[in-house]
């Protein structure tokens, strides 16, 4: 269920993606690129590269997570559901020492 592809340059890699694979759904943990390659766009060659790849093997929806650098939205991303983050803790003291550090306000 893991994926990832690098795109290497002379050797030395240039462009990188991690990932699972969950039946026709791939979910994007990282992709990342050597900024050296940023006039190129090697970040996003591997990634067009990629999607290639997972349109042949069945997949009809990319997970890329929270956030837009901008590039998300150029690719045809759009806005997913907001992320809950859940902290379980052990014992009534424990997490009443760790509510007051993970409570949002």
């Amino acid at each position: 269920m893991l994926f990832g592809s690098v795109m290497t340059v002379g050797g030395a890699p240039a462009a990188f993606t991690f990932g699972i694979a969950a039946g026709s759904t791939r979910y994007y943990i990282a992709n990342n690129y050597d900024e050296r390659y940023t006039h190129f766009g090697a970040g996003r060659v591997l990634l067009y590269k990629d999607f290639e790849r997972a349109a042949e093997q069945g997949v009809t929806r990319i997970s890329w997570g929270l956030g837009d650098a901008g590039y998300k939205t150029e690719m045809g991303a759009a806005p997913g559901p907001e992320l809950l983050d859940l902290l379980f803790v052990r014992g009534g003291v424990s997490a009443a020492l760790a509510r007051p550090l993970w409570k949002r306000r």
